[in-house]
């Protein structure tokens, strides 16, 4: 079975159910996620919003990009968004 990839959004869509009220427990179990993998979340992202984290992961891009120009990555990006 293929593993399912969640977006840095759902992540913390997921932790922030259980701030509104819910048990871990029943987050996970309506998710279909493992206890381990939301702690692990809940370790990297804590008390994230979304438009943080976005703005994190840009950073993230941004430091690939200018490390290291000849590798690529730019040039990856762009084709894979469909931009050329």
């Amino acid at each position: 079975m293929k593993n399912k990839k969640y977006t840095t959004e759902d992540k913390i869509r997921i932790l922030r159910q259980v701030d509104s009220g819910k048990s871990v427990a029943e987050v996970c179990q309506e998710n279909n996620l493992s206890q381990v993998s939301f702690y692990r979340w809940k370790k990297q992202f804590g008390q994230m919003e979304v438009n943080e984290a976005k703005l994190a992961l840009n950073a993230v891009v941004f430091l690939k990009i200018f490390r290291d120009p000849s590798s690529g990555f730019l040039d990856n990006q762009i084709k894979s968004r469909g931009y050329i």
